[in-house]
């Protein structure tokens, strides 16, 4: 691999990211001033339970794709084909679950609970982000990032043009338009760009193939086991500040993540460009140097942007929203902590994908989402949202030193070297 090749895909990718992030940043005033901290609150705390969802319903096959895709075992065509045959029926498991268990799901995730119409938009939402993942794993495996530039731009166009439209026209509640707009927005845009999948591939299903079916359900299914409980490690801040605290605050510590979502913004545009280097890369010790030297250049990232992160909140809170909004750096520097603490250890854990033990994240993350939800109850008890940042940070930390030490166990007692041989650089 070339450094020269990853820095070009890098900027290449995110000067795309960035431009549109940075549109996403411009408009967050507009949003902020169109709702009200609740309504914000709400919405940002539904979309992060249709991430983790979406993931529930893709089974963890993006991960798969990534796997597989440059692998010599199987062709392209099985491993798109047997994908979405996987989608297909988690699609159809996952939704007459959560139909039969809609009241247990409703109270479990929403303190006030939510209408039919909002609980099944959700439903659809989750679906379509499912199908998006599936798209975009396979745009940056094959490396079109043209492909993605131009997808990022029109997604983000769409999506707020749509958004802020209804939120001007419609007197309706602001956090459920802004889910109808999603939905809206992401059925037109996988009809408009999942016909490049559909033409490529045409979808027949005559590649089906057994024995990767079966390496794929266990490659992606602790993924989506682990990612139920990641949740609660991820957004168990929000998941506890929901039950405990004034909604406004949701808002306020919702505000605050999605001013971290700068650094995580260049985060996974490296990550996008990084995992097809390392998927293809036959030497391990080659792969672990790299991995050392982009968890350290990320911790002088984070140190960087979290100083202008810092100046950013303190100006858009006195001029341009409610100022209440302020209170957001009582916490920024835990959450940025926390950032780097995340960031090395999604770096480190991709090794379990090399080594086809993603079933290791399963424990790890039951006990650690149980873990996070206590000790953000107790500390948000005593110290209120200051109190989730603490326990986002720790749980971060010990994650990262948890993966760590588990990648260099399996490595010191595997032998990998027949699966090296099979890949093509």
């Amino acid at each position: 691999m070339k450094k020269s090749g990853i820095k070009k895909r890098f900027i290449k990718l995110f000067s795309i990211d960035i431009l549109v992030k940075a549109g996403g940043f411009l408009l967050l005033p507009v949003y902020l001033n169109l709702m009200t901290q609740e309504e914000f609150g709400n919405y940002s705390y539904i979309f992060s339970i249709v991430g983790m969802w979406a993931f529930v319903f893709g089974m963890g096959q993006h991960a798969t794709l990534n796997r597989f895709y440059h692998s010599s075992e199987y062709t392209k065509d099985i491993v798109i084909e047997n994908i979405h045959l996987i989608l297909i029926s988690s699609f159809i498991f996952f939704v007459g679950v959560f139909v039969v268990f809609r009241e247990f799901i409703i109270g479990l995730f929403f303190k006030s609970g939510i209408n039919n119409i909002l609980f099944f938009s959700i439903l659809v939402l989750v679906m379509l982000i499912a199908l998006n993942q599936i798209f975009m794993a396979f745009l940056y495996q094959a490396e079109k990032i043209y492909f993605v530039q131009k997808k990022n731009i029109t997604e983000f166009l769409i999506i707020n043009i749509l958004a802020l439209s209804i939120l001007y026209v419609l007197p309706f509640p602001k956090d459920q338009l802004r889910v109808f707009a999603m939905v809206i927005g992401y059925i037109l845009i996988l009809g408009f760009f999942y016909r490049f999948f559909i033409s490529k591939y045409h979808f027949k299903f005559t590649n089906k193939s057994f024995v990767f079916y079966k390496r794929a359900f266990k490659n992606g299914f602790p993924m989506a086991i682990g990612s139920f409980s990641n949740f609660f490690i991820t957004f168990g801040d929000r998941f506890v500040i929901e039950k405990l605290l004034h909604k406004s605050s949701l808002g306020i510590f919702s505000f605050a993540m999605v001013i971290i979502g700068i650094l995580m913004l260049i985060f996974t545009s490296f990550q996008n460009v990084w995992l097809p280097y390392l998927f293809k890369e036959k030497n391990l010790d080659i792969s672990f140097h790299r991995v050392y030297r982009i968890i350290f250049i990320f911790l002088g990232v984070s140190i960087v942007v979290g100083i202008g992160l810092y100046a950013l909140v303190y100006i858009l809170s006195n001029y341009f929203i409610e100022h209440s909004y302020i209170k957001t750096l009582d916490f920024l520097w835990l959450l940025v902590l926390a950032s780097f603490f995340q960031m090395a250890g999604m770096i480190t854990a991709g090794f379990y994908q090399i080594y086809e033990k993603n079933h290791i994240s399963v424990p790890i993350n039951i006990l650690a989402g149980a873990l996070n939800i206590y000790m953000n109850f107790y500390f948000i008890g005593y110290f209120g949202l200051l109190g989730a940042a603490i326990s986002t940070a720790l749980i971060s930390f010990i994650l990262f030193v948890l993966h760590f030490y588990l990648v260099h166990y399996y490595r010191k007692k595997g032998d990998f070297g027949e699966y090296f041989t099979k890949y093509q650089n």
